[in-house]
């Protein structure tokens, strides 16, 4: 997660996942040792059905991130992330799941929004695949920008609580609030301009008025 502070992406290397599946109860750095992505541009869908594994190879052939189509429920954003010491096809990819949220009362970490981003909910691996062959580990991001105090928080792994049960897939959960250095270390210098950004989507847009 090269887009941390370079301490927080430490502790992230060497932490466990929130949720996981029979024996991946592995670190970070271990769970994704031979993962990589790689994107340079976005493409917008219009069809919620293609953030399934079954497309997700596709998009990473053209090097693209995914903004997934209006009225998609749990999940704005999709990072294509593979196996790099397989071939490219369905069963080599996964995926970074992101829900972002600029309302200021995003202030502390809501389990409930990473539970909406199930990747077996979502579709995203087809459901031929389950439970014949486990799915492949994810990573779940929430970005609480407008939220006053900055900061990443990793959510705590059940085995922490004593209260782990096995599920069907292995997920690692990490609530990014804020826009600051302290979050996103590439923001450097440029955070007035990203503040005006922040500001303006919160403003109400052009839209057609009509008179009743």
């Amino acid at each position: 997660m090269p887009c941390f502070h370079p301490s927080e992406y430490e502790s992230r290397r060497k932490s466990r996942p929130t949720i996981w599946h029979t024996r991946e109860d592995k670190r970070f750095e271990e769970t994704f040792q031979d993962y990589g992505m790689w994107f340079n541009h976005v493409i917008k869908i219009e069809d919620t059905k293609m953030i399934s594994a079954d497309n997700l190879w596709k998009f990473l052939t053209r090097g693209a991130m995914i903004l997934c189509a209006n009225g998609q429920e749990g999940v704005d954003i999709v990072l294509r992330v593979c196996e790099t010491k397989r071939k490219l096809c369905r069963h080599s990819v996964t995926a970074i799941l992101i829900q972002v949220k600029n309302a200021v009362r995003f202030t502390k970490m809501k389990g409930t929004l990473f539970d909406a981003m199930s990747p077996l909910d979502l579709g995203i691996f087809p459901d031929s695949d389950v439970p014949l062959t486990t799915p492949k580990p994810i990573i779940r991001l929430v970005l609480a920008l407008a939220s006053p105090e900055a900061g990443v928080v990793f959510r705590e792994g059940k085995s922490m609580l004593g209260q782990h049960q096995d599920h069907p897939f292995t997920a690692f959960d990490i609530w990014l609030a804020g826009l600051s250095t302290n979050t996103f270390r590439q923001i450097d210098g440029d955070l007035v301009p990203y503040q005006i950004l922040l500001r303006r989507s919160l403003r109400p847009h052009d839209a057609l008025m009509t008179q009743l």
